[in-house]
């Protein structure tokens, strides 16, 4: 984690790693795109993420982790969204899905949105009070 904290091309984004060996090498399905990186919001910061659903996508899922990688406490906070449960967005005859990321005390307030997104479905996902960690999807 300290490695991707450390590069600004990760941090508060979903870069697309095109070579993928290093997850394959790690144990990964080869069937499943990896992405991988880092976030740090202060307890006024909110990311949001927008990303398209490809049609032949069968599954996807999003999670929020500590800086160690180990899950956050999903019991007690929302900190990931998959295929199944997440509402989605049409624009174009395209699908896609908007996750925001912030503290919980600001979950759910989506007049504290800028436009268009307060006016999207999103869906949203808590740090747990966590001011840095990793984020995953496939």
């Amino acid at each position: 984690a300290q490695t991707m904290r450390s590069d600004p091309h990760v941090v508060n984004r979903l870069p697309v790693v095109k070579d993928q060996s290093a997850y394959r090498n790690a144990g990964g399905d080869p069937n499943i795109f990896y992405y991988h990186s880092y976030y740090e919001l202060m307890s006024d910061e909110a990311l949001v993420i927008t990303a398209k659903i490809p049609k032949k996508c069968m599954f996807w899922n999003f999670q929020l982790n500590n800086h160690w990688m180990e899950s956050l406490d999903y019991v007690h906070f929302r900190i990931h969204i998959n295929s199944d449960r997440a509402q989605y967005n049409l624009r174009d005859g395209e699908k896609f899905v908007i996750i925001v990321v912030s503290h919980n005390e600001h979950v759910n307030k989506v007049e504290t949105l800028p436009e268009p997104y307060n006016k999207s479905t999103v869906n949203w996902l808590s740090t747990a009070y966590h001011d840095k960690g990793t984020m995953r999807r496939w």
